[in-house]
């Protein structure tokens, strides 16, 4: 098996004051899966663009990943999609944050279902196609810097 290490932290000096947090002593998951996707796509202004969708189909990418690194070399705007897949197509539910260029992103995989999952209130997640409350389905970006840009997608199962 594999070992994956992570290491994440930051430092920032406010007025006259550092703030550090995170650790850079590595982190480490054991990676049973030893799979691995790794794409580059080009973006473009005010173009939605999917750059990973989870599943277990030929057009899928990575089914129950537990770690996924996303770096853009520009701003842009990451959509994390949820409920793609429903018998109810047409609804989708979603998180969207903003991505700074050269800031990667990474996530960790849920409970071993497909891609990451969240806990959120019983009530709502009634409300959601299937109950596909939390796992993330596919992910989307549109950069807004202007011009193109580039965007690295690392999922590891």
């Amino acid at each position: 098996m594999a070992v994956l290490s992570i290491t994440q932290s930051y430092s920032v000096e406010i007025d006259g004051q550092t703030y550090t947090g995170g650790s850079t002593t590595a982190q480490t998951v054991t990676v049973a899966g030893e799979t691995i996707f790794d794409r580059t796509y080009s973006v473009t202004t005010a173009t939605l663009t999917e750059i990973f969708q989870a599943g277990a189909t030929a057009n899928d990418d990575l089914a129950d990943w537990i770690f996924m690194f996303i770096q853009s070399d520009v701003a842009a705007e990451i959509r994390l999609i949820m409920g793609k897949g429903s018998s109810s197509s047409t609804t989708r539910h979603g998180l969207v944050m903003a991505l700074a260029a050269g800031v990667p992103l990474m996530l960790t995989g849920g409970d071993g279902s497909r891609g990451a999952t969240s806990e959120i209130d019983d009530a709502l997640a009634a409300t959601w196609p299937d109950n596909a409350v939390g796992v993330i389905d596919a992910i989307e970006i549109s950069q807004t810097s202007g011009g193109a840009g580039k965007v690295r997608v690392v999922a590891i199962r």
